[in-house]
C-alpha cells in the first residue's frame, strides 16, 4: 500500500498549545472530584446501593461514547475550539451532582455531563491534532494525557481538604464556581482554523462524512488497533491491582503498584512521545502493540506460578506500554486523516475507546471468577490482531 500523501505541516504556536494544555490541566482538576468522589457521595449521603451507583457510572461513560461521533462532526463543521467549549460546559453541570439529592434530577445531570465529556474529548484532541507542530506532536500528546491525569489528582487533593470543613456541598459549590471560570477562560483559546471565513461543511455533511471514512483501509486499521488494544487494557487494568492484592494478602502492594506503574507510565509516555517526533508514529506504535499480548501472557504465567514479583513487574511494564500506545494514537490520526476530517476520526476512536473499556472491564469481571489467568489469555488473543493492525499502519506510513 502506498504511503498517504504528506499533510501540510502546521508550525508550532507560541500560545495555542500551552493555553490548551493549561486549560485541560485545570479542567481535569475541576472535573476530577465528580468522577472519583461521586460514588462516595451517593453511598454515604444518599444511601444508594452499589449496583445503582455502578449503573450510573456506566451511564455516564455510555453517554460520552454516544456523543463522541457528534463531537467529531461538530469539530469539522463548527471548529474544534467551539466543540471544546461546549464540552467544558459539562464541568459546572457535573459539580451540581453534589448539590442534587433527587435521583431523577441527578441522573439527568449525570447524563448531560456524560454527553459533554464526549464533546470535550473530541474537541480537545482535534484541536491538538490541528495545531501541534509535526516535529512535536508526540511530546505534546504525551503532555496532553499526563496533564489531564495530573489535574484530576490535584482536584481530588483539593476536594479532600474541602470535605473536611464543608462536606460534599462545599465540593459542589467550589466545583460550580471553578467550572464556570474554566468555561469562560476557554474564550482565550485561539481558533484552530483559518478564522471565521474558513470554509467548513455543514453539520449534516460532517456526519455523513463518517461513511467514506469507514471505507478507508488506514482508518479501519487504526480503529481496529484502538478498539482491541483498549479492550485488552480495560481487562488488565481492572485485574492487576485486584490480583496483586490477592497474592500479597493485603492492599498495600496494590497501592504500591498504582504509584509505581503510574509514575513509570508518565515517564514512558513522554519518552515515547519524543521518539515519535523523531521517527514518526508507525514504528513505535507497532512495537508497543506487539508488547501487549506478550505482557498479557507473562501476567497469566505469573498467576499460574503464584509469583507476586512477576505479576507486579508485568503489570508495571504493561501499564507503561498501554499509556505509551495511547500517546501514539493522535500522531497516527494526524498521519492518516484525510484533509479536514481529523475531527470525525477522533470522534470515531473515542466512541470505540469507551465501548472497549466497558467491554474489557465486563469481560475481566466475568472471566476472573472462572480462572484468574483466563482474562489475560483472552487479552493476549485480543492483542494479536491489534498488533497486526499496527504493523499494517507502519508499512503504509513508511516513506516510499
Amino acid at each position: 500500500m502506498a504511503a498517504p500523501r504528506p499533510r501540510r505541516a502546521t508550525p508550532d504556536s507560541r500560545r495555542e498549545i500551552p493555553i490548551l494544555l493549561a486549560l485541560l490541566l485545570t479542567a481535569g482538576a475541576v472535573g476530577g472530584p465528580a468522577r472519583a468522589l461521586l460514588p462516595v457521595y451517593l453511598e454515604r449521603d444518599l444511601a444508594w446501593a452499589p449496583p445503582a451507583i455502578a449503573a450510573l457510572a456506566a451511564a455516564r461513560l455510555f453517554a460520552g461514547a454516544v456523543s463522541a461521533p457528534l463531537g467529531g462532526a461538530l469539530a469539522a463543521s463548527a471548529g474544534p475550539r467551539r466543540t471544546l467549549r461546549l464540552g467544558l460546559a459539562g464541568l459546572p453541570i457535573a459539580a451540581l451532582l453534589f448539590l442534587t439529592p433527587a435521583a431523577p434530577a441527578l441522573a439527568l445531570l449525570l447524563l448531560s455531563a456524560g454527553l459533554a465529556d464526549g464533546l470535550q474529548s473530541t474537541g480537545s484532541q482535534t484541536y491538538l491534532v490541528a495545531r501541534a507542530g509535526r516535529a512535536t506532536i508526540g511530546l505534546t500528546t504525551g503532555a496532553f494525557y499526563v496533564g489531564n491525569t495530573l489535574g484530576g489528582a490535584l482536584g481530588n487533593l483539593a476536594a479532600g481538604a474541602l470535605l473536611t470543613g464543608w462536606g460534599f456541598a462545599g465540593v459542589g459549590w467550589a466545583g460550580l464556581a471553578a467550572g464556570l471560570l474554566v468555561f469562560v477562560a476557554a474564550a482565550a483559546l485561539p481558533a484552530a482554523d483559518g478564522g471565521p471565513t474558513a470554509r467548513r461543511p455543514a453539520l449534516a455533511g460532517a456526519l455523513a462524512g463518517y461513511r467514506p471514512l469507514l471505507g478507508s483501509p488506514l482508518v479501519r486499521q487504526l480503529a481496529l488497533l484502538r478498539f482491541l488494544s483498549t479492550c485488552a487494557w480495560g481487562a488488565a487494568t481492572f485485574l492487576w491491582p485486584l490480583l496483586i492484592a490477592r497474592l500479597s494478602g493485603g492492599p498495600a502492594a496494590a497501592a504500591l503498584f498504582g504509584t509505581v506503574s503510574l509514575t513509570l507510565a508518565v515517564v514512558a509516555q513522554l519518552g515515547v512521545g519524543r521518539l515519535i517526533d523523531a521517527t514518526g508514529p508507525g514504528a513505535p506504535a507497532a512495537v508497543l502493540a506487539g508488547l501487549g499480548p506478550l505482557l498479557a501472557v507473562l501476567s497469566a504465567l505469573a498467576l499460574a506460578a503464584g509469583s507476586l514479583p512477576a505479576l507486579f513487574l508485568a503489570g508495571v511494564a504493561g501499564t507503561a506500554a498501554a499509556w505509551s500506545l495511547s500517546g501514539a494514537v493522535l500522531p497516527l490520526v494526524r498521519a492518516v486523516a484525510p484533509a479536514d476530517q481529523a475531527g470525525q476520526i477522533v470522534g470515531l476512536l473515542h466512541l470505540l475507546w469507551s465501548l472497549a473499556m466497558l467491554a474489557g472491564t465486563l469481560l475481566a469481571g466475568g472471566l476472573v471468577a472462572v480462572s484468574p489467568a483466563l482474562p489475560f489469555w483472552v487479552a493476549a488473543l485480543l492483542g494479536l490482531p491489534a498488533a497486526l493492525a499496527a504493523r499494517r499502519l507502519r508499512r503504509a506510513l513508511r516513506p516510499a
